[in-house]
């Protein structure tokens, strides 16, 4: 058995960069580096996009050639470490660091691979890691598309066991799976695709419902797919949603649907709070996780995937959500 190790053996603190060097058993040394971020890049002073409240942010770039193409996101309640799947097969996980209420960096980032039933590393189009679900912090759920599964991960070094999806999961398009995936409060399993394998506008979702599953249809608006979920504390279910065109870029919309309108037959009109165009930051966003803070706030997270393109960024942001005076 090989164990793998991280070492910090350097840092370097620059202003608003923050580069340090990882080595472990399995590669050689890489160099991460964090970059805090604006959210509007026209105009420094404003810190809200819809009911989110701007609290701070960095693009993150490493010399590992493994690193990118993240996706599902995962949160500690704590906010202290960030765990995120690479659509290459790859976990990525880091400390997170504050300072003054602001996210500012990491610590302590480790990339390993993903192992499939036998313990063998996956590839190729197994290796399409989508989304991340947590029962609770010993169990991991991680969703996969074009080989369309859900398998358990105990541990990140372990073999997953599978676990049972929807009959009409594997008619979903080959690039249009599950990338919206969370745990209710009520511990039931919500899986909404991204695409469908017809031309419909609106998407399959579906509920665990003991052993059966109920299914809805999640509304879109022309140009938006869902590409992440999370529970809020509230129990309200927040969503990513992901719009993109070559002259335009990309556009992201994030949304919000009350559990008890999860049903089977229902149509889903969520409910957007925030939307980010040019000239908010923008990118690909399809990680989103949520927790409670010591003082009572909900903070949301939001990951990009740069799709191992250099022309997109890795960029994890965070915020506070203001919900509507009732």
């Amino acid at each position: 058995m090989h164990r793998r190790f991280i070492i910090l053996i350097g840092v370097c603190l620059s202003g608003n960069v923050l580069s340090f060097i990882a080595t472990t058993g399995e590669a050689n040394a890489s160099e991460y580096t964090t970059r805090a971020v604006k959210l509007d890049d026209d105009n420094y002073e404003r810190d809200r996009v819809g009911r989110l409240e701007w609290r701070g942010g960095f693009e993150i770039t490493s010399t590992d050639n493994r690193f990118g193409g993240l996706s599902g996101l995962h949160i500690d309640p704590k906010g202290e470490r960030i765990t995120a799947v690479s659509d290459r097969g790859y976990w990525f996980h880091a400390g997170l660091r504050y300072k003054n209420g602001q996210l500012s960096g990491l610590s302590d980032p480790q990339m390993s691979v993903m192992k499939d039933k036998r313990g063998n590393p996956i590839k190729g189009v197994t290796a399409d890691a989508e989304s991340i679900a947590n029962r609770d912090e010993k169990s991991m759920l991680v969703s996969f598309e074009r080989r369309h599964r859900v398998w358990a991960y105990k541990a990140s070094a372990t073999p997953p066991t599978q676990v049972s999806t929807p009959k009409r999961l594997r008619k979903l398009r080959n690039n249009g799976g599950i990338e919206a995936m969370t745990y209710t409060c009520e511990n039931r399993l919500l899986l909404v695709a991204e695409k469908n394998k017809t031309r419909d506008m609106n998407v399959n979702g579906w509920l665990q419902n003991r052993q059966s599953w109920d299914e809805f249809t999640y509304k879109t608006v022309p140009g938006y797919r869902p590409t992440g979920a999370t529970t809020l504390p509230d129990c309200r279910i927040m969503f990513l949603e992901r719009s993109f065109r070559f002259i335009a870029g990309f556009a992201i919309r994030v949304t919000i649907v009350n559990q008890d309108k999860l049903h089977t037959g229902a149509e889903i009109t969520a409910q957007e709070i925030a939307r980010f165009e040019f000239p908010t930051i923008v990118d690909n966003f399809e990680g989103i996780a949520a927790r409670k803070s010591k003082s009572g706030e909900t903070l949301v997270y939001i990951l990009s995937d740069d799709n191992y393109n250099p022309l997109q960024r890795t960029l994890l942001l965070m915020f506070a959500f203001t919900a509507p005076q009732s």
